[in-house]
């Protein structure tokens, strides 16, 4: 199973945005787990980000900070436009 990790925070707007956008199109990928996580958490120290929502396929980034649909896409494809 493919794991895609989000970093995200409550109440920023485009973690909102993100998260509706993940929800919707995570509905077509059933096999891709959704891991979210707080930018202020021991779990987000070991990436690399400056911007939220953040998003990471392993430890490559596929995008940070005000998204897409198409931006959300790609990190199923593991950076990779399907």
């Amino acid at each position: 199973m493919k794991e895609i990790t989000v970093i995200m925070e409550e109440g920023c707007p485009y973690c909102e945005e993100a998260e509706k956008l993940f929800e919707r199109i995570g509905k077509e990928y059933p096999a891709v787990h959704l891991r979210r996580i707080g930018s202020d958490t021991k779990d987000s120290e070991p990436y690399d980000f400056y911007y939220l929502p953040a998003v990471f396929v392993g430890t490559k980034r596929i995008f940070h900070g005000a998204c897409k649909e198409g931006d959300v896409r790609r990190a199923f494809f593991g950076g990779k436009q399907g």
